[in-house]
């Protein structure tokens, strides 16, 4: 019985201890502003996509610096991990999923040189066609922001 009443003196007076005795001491230490200090920039994420493409080039230009063969699909998106465009040269039917494609201030573009009367279709998140072209094309401009998709052939 005594070590019950021991233990339990022991843990009122901890209890005790841990409790404020102020207003001041009560009160909850402020908060740092998420925005003190210098801004933190999100890192730069390389653009991808799956499968991957065929071919890959790097240009300041994009699809406009590049000869798109005929039967390939040619599209530009910024990577800013470069800071230049990213030109994807898709020959193989697929659908492709976008990874980290954005605008970014940019004007992207795709040229659809595939076999003439094929169609390419650009789909938005639920596999709704946005955009669709049909070969032969020339540079046009696209928007990558809702597109998640590139149904190739």
């Amino acid at each position: 019985m005594k070590v019950r009443i021991l233990v339990v003196t022991v843990a009122l007076a901890a209890a005790a201890l841990a409790v404020p005795t102020s207003a001041a001491a009560a009160a909850p230490a402020p908060m740092q502003s998420a925005t003190s200090g210098p801004p933190v920039l999100a890192a730069a994420v390389e653009p991808t996509m799956s499968p991957p493409a065929e071919k890959v080039l790097y240009s300041p230009l994009g699809v406009r610096s590049q000869r798109c063969e005929t039967g390939t699909l040619c599209v530009d998106v910024w990577d800013p991990t470069r800071n230049t465009y990213k030109v994807f040269i898709l020959r193989k039917c697929a659908t492709r999923t976008l990874h980290d494609f954005h605008n970014a201030d940019r004007t992207p573009e795709f040229i659809n040189h595939q076999t003439p009367h094929t169609v390419t279709r650009f789909l938005g998140r639920g596999g709704n066609v946005l955009v669709s072209s049909t070969a032969p094309s020339y540079t046009t401009k696209i928007d990558w922001g809702p597109i998640w998709y590139i149904d190739v052939c």
